[in-house]
């Protein structure tokens, strides 16, 4: 390492020190401190990581050079939720599972790893795979079973899907190191990937417009707060980009302007509207982690249309 990267590295740890002295001292609950913590150090630890990618010129090449970091930075704050609400998480389990406890911890530690391996782009293909498969055996045993005990819950559903796709993003990533694995070509993964994400980027749309108050971008369980302008606005305008932008990469129409437009499109709905969300919920009255959690996810999914985006890049355009 030369005198530079030294003093680089000595910045991050004292940065990282003084954020951890600070929790300490302004006595914040634990379960508030480590996920806000592991995100801002994933933040610190991820900018650095893809510093070089985004000094490319041109914004749509900046933006795909983000999907790796958008999609990660949220592993590892929802890392640090597996260690700190261990006991509140374990009733989610099914009962059938042995040693519930065992398994949250142990899905924490393979978050942080994968949110690692994606930074340093070290063994993304196995950590990719890895990371998709748990994720998948999410979908199967924790959310198709409630979607299946009431079919009419569309949280259920929007939560399924959002799922699927955190999935299918983890198994773009890693078909991008890998030429070929068990009989499927790079190029049916992403065709494969693409109708996943297209399809649930309509079914979102729909979800919008027929609750535009909710919050934009993920149709969860929140209504757009009173102090964001123009709430229905909001939930009007994302679904009717994300029906476009699905309609694109669905149908291989310009898709890959689609994909990069979608990720656009969650980086503007992130830094407008689940920002001062978050922020309003630590300053406020609202639940700290509440406010983190929906800035995560959307972060998150915003990740998986740029990921999208940029394997598309490398496909021939219907």
């Amino acid at each position: 390492m030369n005198t530079r990267q030294i003093r680089l590295a000595l910045l991050i740890v004292i940065v990282i020190v003084s954020i951890a002295a600070l929790g300490f001292f302004a006595h914040i609950p634990r379960e508030v401190f480590w996920p806000y913590f592991a995100m801002i150090v994933a933040f610190i630890c991820g900018g650095l990581a893809v510093r070089k990618e985004t000094a490319q010129p041109g914004w749509p090449q900046k933006l795909l050079a983000l999907g790796p970091f958008f999609f990660a930075v949220p592993l590892a704050g929802f890392a640090a939720e597996h260690f700190v609400f261990n006991a509140a998480m374990v009733p989610m389990i099914p009962s059938w599972i042995p040693g519930r406890p065992v398994w949250l911890y142990l899905t924490g530690a393979a978050l942080i790893a994968a949110a690692a391996s994606i930074f340093l782009k070290r063994q993304v293909a196995l950590s990719g795979t890895l990371l998709g498969i748990m994720i998948l055996s999410f979908v199967v045993i924790l959310h198709i079973p409630k979607v299946v005990a009431n079919p009419r819950d569309r949280f259920a559903w929007a939560v399924a899907v959002r799922d699927f796709c955190f999935a299918t993003a983890a198994f773009l990533l890693a078909a991008g190191h890998i030429r070929k694995r068990s009989g499927f070509t790079r190029d049916r993964i992403i065709f494969i990937a693409a109708l996943i994400i297209g399809a649930t980027l309509l079914f979102f749309s729909f979800e919008h417009f027929r609750h535009p108050e909710f919050l934009p971008g993920v149709p969860l369980r929140k209504v757009t707060p009173a102090y964001i302008p123009l709430p229905s606005f909001w939930g009007y305008a994302t679904g009717l980009g994300l029906a476009l932008g699905g309609i694109g990469i669905v149908t291989r129409w310009r898709s890959r302007q689609a994909a990069w437009g979608m990720g656009l499109l969650y980086a503007v709905l992130v830094l407008l509207i689940y920002l001062p969300v978050m922020l309003v919920s630590w300053f406020g009255s609202g639940s700290r982690i509440e406010g983190l959690n929906f800035f995560l996810d959307t972060l998150m999914f915003g990740g998986v249309v740029v990921i999208l985006a940029g394997a598309l890049r490398s496909t021939k355009e219907v």
